[in-house]
């Protein structure tokens, strides 16, 4: 009975380490799919963050783009109140300039109306010693 009794206790304990090292097993596995998944969740929140980053990378990008879009019309807009500015300085000069000139016609006009006065006023006076 010894032997049966041993079988036994053999059959069982070959069953339960059977049982045991499927257990292990299992244990390996799910911590194999744990460490799978853990990877794969790392892995998508690390494309994640690339995905961010280079979307804020590009709205970055669009902003300076629109900034450099807006100086290079500013810049247009000054040329061409420097352009203004110029013409109507030159205006201005050109104005000045005719009004110099006539200025100095109105003089001459001035100095002729004078001495055609002063040769009347001569002729005057010899016509009245005459």
């Amino acid at each position: 009975m010894d032997t049966e009794h041993s079988k036994i206790d053999d059959d069982e304990e070959s069953h339960e380490n059977s049982h045991n090292a499927e257990r292990v097993m299992d244990l390996k596995s799910i911590r194999a799919a744990i460490s799978r998944v853990e990877a794969e969740a790392r892995a998508t929140v690390a494309a994640e963050s690339r995905a961010f980053a280079q979307a804020r990378a590009r709205a970055v990008a669009e902003d300076r783009a629109e900034l450099d879009n807006q100086a290079l019309l500013e810049a247009e807009q000054v040329l061409e109140l420097e352009e203004q500015a110029k013409l109507a300085s030159k205006s201005r000069l050109q104005a000045e300039q005719q009004a110099r000139l006539a200025q100095q016609m109105r003089l001459v006009a001035t100095q002729n109306e004078l001495q055609a006065i002063e040769a009347r006023v001569k002729v005057d006076a010899e016509a009245a010693q005459a």
